[in-house]
């Protein structure tokens, strides 16, 4: 290969949009890295993707260089020049930020995660479900990413003045959407697989591997927000962002944005003051997963029902592959079909003979608001035909969803800083 005189350079910008035009992922034998101002804050999730990044490079038989404009003592301190240099493990002793490698099947990050999760001062019982979390995040990177020896790039940092916990997971593997799509169809847009995966029991493994729940990226979400934290999401040309700094944020956003990504970045701010009653939040979160609540046992399935002059089928039709997922056409369902049926008396057969999975804002558009007007009654009036185990889950909590008188939130505390708004 010829000698490249000017390598192209990287400037460290925000990385809110994810990466910049200037990441560079396979032109040239050399890159630089440099810096268009003094860099103060870094982000773990930030310091992650550089890592993943860098590591990609050199396992290429790119050169990674350094340019001046990046030498400082916080560069030095905070990990960023021992990542870009290739180094696997950096501990600040300060314990600032740290930052290690999963390179193997099997492998864990066990003593930066144990130190994470320690600093959230929860108790053993649940400090072992949220380490267990965490841990799945960091292993899915070898069932899904494809990183091809690239492993997960794993960063924490502890803000003690503001009591933030901090932790950055990113691959440079084929990223969520193409994993989403190799179980679910090749017609889903990247923003539709990314949506998919955030719910409860998708996954881009064969539901009949009994390797994978398909439940992690939901409960680390969960957890992130139950701890009045954020959660974050780069992959491909997608972001996702939710947030406890109102109600409306923590329904997670998924935006088609920026430069794509390749591989995947997930960002998590737990806020250590936020943590009131963990043993709660894990509990809401167990039920969610199962769908359970207090009217669970009432959700009429079946796996066929015949139609007669009190019970009517509604064939659901799935959005593109397998999947529910658009909330309007959910919405024109309940107004076109469902309501006028129960306002003639009649009770409706919800058949999901064709749909392998929904979102919960689909199963929320189709349900919640009639079981709020209806109330509980409407359950004996509904009957749910050919659910797989993921729409069971969804259309139970959109179900507990309406039926649940709403609760006044209280005033937000001071928000911790939004994973990804800068490196």
């Amino acid at each position: 290969m010829s000698e490249v005189s000017f390598p192209p350079k990287l400037r460290l910008e925000a990385l809110q949009e994810g990466p910049r035009p200037g990441w560079q992922w396979s032109e040239g034998e050399r890159v630089c890295v440099g810096a268009t101002s003094p860099i103060v804050f870094l982000e773990p999730v930030g310091l992650a993707m550089l890592s993943a990044w860098s590591d990609r490079f050199r396992r290429r038989g790119v050169l990674v260089q350094v340019a001046e404009s990046l030498k400082s003592p916080f560069a030095f301190d905070s990990g960023l020049l021992s990542a870009l240099a290739g180094r696997a493990t950096t501990r600040d002793p300060r314990g600032a930020i740290q930052r290690a490698v999963l390179r193997q099947q099997g492998e864990l990050v066990g003593d930066l995660l144990a130190d994470c999760v320690d600093r959230l001062g929860i108790g053993q019982a649940m400090s072992d479900v949220v380490l267990h979390s965490l841990e799945d995040l960091c292993r899915n990177v070898f069932h899904h990413a494809a990183t091809q020896g690239g492993g997960a790039h794993v960063t924490m940092s502890h803000d003690r003045g503001r009591r933030l916990v901090r932790l950055g997971v990113a691959d440079c593997g084929r990223g969520i959407a193409q994993d989403i799509r190799s179980n679910y169809g090749d017609s889903l847009s990247d923003v539709q697989a990314v949506t998919a995966a955030i719910q409860p029991k998708v996954s881009g493994r064969s539901a009949q591997s009994g390797l994978n729940l398909g439940v992690g990226l939901y409960v680390v979400r969960k957890l992130a927000l139950a701890a009045k934290g954020a959660f974050w999401i780069r992959t491909g040309s997608v972001r996702v962002q939710a947030s406890a700094t109102s109600p409306e944020a923590m329904t997670p956003r998924v935006d088609e944005v920026g430069t794509p990504w390749q591989g995947t970045a997930v960002g998590v701010v737990l806020n250590v003051r936020g943590i009131s009653d963990f043993a709660s939040a894990i509990s809401a979160i167990r039920d969610d997963i199962e769908g359970r609540g207090p009217h669970y046992r009432q959700v009429q399935f079946f796996k066929t029902a015949g139609e007669d002059d009190l019970w009517t089928r509604i064939r659901l039709v799935p959005d593109s592959a397998s999947m529910a997922m658009d909330r309007m056409r959910a919405l024109s369902v309940r107004e076109s079909q469902l309501e006028p049926l129960l306002a003639q008396g009649k009770n409706a057969i919800l058949d999901f003979s064709d749909v392998r999975s929904a979102t919960q804002a689909f199963a929320y558009a189709l349900l919640a608001e009639s079981c709020g007007t209806h109330g509980p009654a409407l359950l004996a009036r509904l009957r749910f035909v050919s659910c797989s185990a993921q729409v069971i889950s969804v259309v139970r909590l959109a179900i507990n969803a309406g039926l649940v008188e709403p609760e006044i939130p209280n005033q937000p505390e001071e928000q911790p800083h939004h994973p990804g708004a800068g490196i």
